[in-house]
């Protein structure tokens, strides 16, 4: 068997491969072409009262052009097959009542949200609403749209006092939800079997919700060795996935949500929340990508240096103890070392994680770990006072 000095040698002599996903090049774009399509299709199905049994008859549509436009082309099968599974959901959920035309971006409903936003307080704090309400559009009942602004502007704007409370504002959307005459909603892809949705934060008649606070069980904590994502499963098989921000450059970890029978994401954990549980519950993570070893060289060397409890030999051996990490340490230092000649972002990205799960272990009782871990699956779907009542399409 090779020494690690000559498993150092060897790696580092290997050419690193320019890597990059293509759909990382523009997700941003992706994101806008697909949260547009989902208008589209609710406009047609919700207010022009359009029934669709088939992606085939999508495509039939007289207006289907409009679509392609949105996409610049032809619209990716993938999506449509979302689109179509939303239309379903959303007719089976919202058809028997009258919405106003659906908009997108600037000029639509989130506007005067946000406006209405500035005036509100957490915690003596401003609030975001990225970090508030992860709803991508808002249905407004026919012919209610200024009766609600009015209704929100007295109670919420024109009050007498300086500014609201976070939990006042929640109140006042609650029951415009539970009137079905303001909802918004959070988009997400869907993938294999029926859109699902719930509504979040919010009790209402006709809809059981999986997406309430509990305590999950921690089923498996496990580091993929030859995935750039690593993941946490509850019983309930809803899950966390750890990756990074971007996939084809330096960047932190992304924690991201995702609800049991959820074809795409429930959402990202703000990373200052997840901050500040980890403050509560006495966790040490390093989040700065910046200070782990930006090359392989750099890994290699630190390694070699094998001061006790201070390298990732140290951590992948009690890693591997816990059952975390399935590989022992050559074979997962093996797959470090590949992630790194595909690219020193990926590299940096399995070493974050190591040291994320090694301070999993730091919490001994394995109660305490499932309820920390239960609520950071909760910071990403956004269940909790400080979030917004809100319906999820997943």
């Amino acid at each position: 068997m090779k020494t690690l000095k000559q498993r150092m040698a060897a790696a580092i002599s290997k050419v690193p491969r320019k890597y990059r996903d293509p759909e990382d090049l523009d997700l941003t774009n992706i994101q806008e072409k697909s949260e547009l399509g989902s208008v589209w299709i609710f406009n047609r199905c919700l207010v022009d009262n359009r029934t669709y049994n088939s992606v085939n008859d999508i495509k039939k549509d007289p207006n289907y052009y409009e679509l392609e436009s949105i996409w610049g082309g032809i619209v990716p099968t993938k999506w449509l097959e979302s689109y179509f599974k939303q239309q379903k959901t959303m007719l089976q959920k919202f058809g028997s009542l009258q919405w106003e035309e659906f908009q997108y971006g600037k000029g639509s409903f989130i506007d005067f949200v946000k406006e209405v936003l500035s005036r509100v307080r957490y915690k003596d704090e401003k609030v975001v609403y990225t970090k508030w309400n992860p709803s991508d559009i808002w249905m407004i009942q026919k012919g209610k749209k200024n009766d609600i602004k009015n209704f929100i502007n007295e109670n919420i704007v024109k009050s007498n006092r300086q500014s609201q409370t976070l939990a006042e504002f929640n109140d006042l959307l609650r029951g415009l939800i539970k009137n079905k005459q303001l909802i918004g909603v959070s988009l997400k892809k869907i993938g294999t079997g029926d859109a699902q949705f719930v509504f979040v934060n919010v009790n209402v008649d006709g809809f059981v919700s999986e997406l309430r606070s509990q305590n999950n069980h921690v089923k498996s904590i496990q580091y993929k060795s030859n995935t750039l994502e690593s993941v946490i499963l509850f019983e309930n098989k809803n899950k966390i996935q750890i990756t990074l921000n971007s996939t084809s450059r330096f960047s932190g970890l992304k924690f991201e949500s995702v609800p049991h029978g959820s074809g795409g994401r429930g959402g990202k954990v703000v990373l200052s929340d997840l901050d500040d549980l980890m403050d509560i519950n006495g966790i040490s993570f390093e989040r700065d990508y910046k200070k782990y070893p930006q090359t392989l060289s750099e890994f290699m060397v630190q390694e070699q240096k094998q001061e006790e409890n201070k390298t990732y030999k140290s951590i992948c051996e009690k890693l591997y103890g816990n059952g975390i990490i399935s590989k022992p340490y050559q074979e997962t230092l093996d797959s470090i070392i590949k992630f790194y000649n595909e690219g020193n972002h990926k590299g940096v990205c399995k070493l974050m994680q190591l040291q994320f799960f090694k301070s999993l272990t730091d919490i001994v009782d394995k109660n305490k770990r499932d309820e920390f871990l239960t609520d950071m699956f909760y910071l990403g779907i956004k269940l909790g006072d400080k979030f917004a009542p809100h319906g999820k399409l997943y």
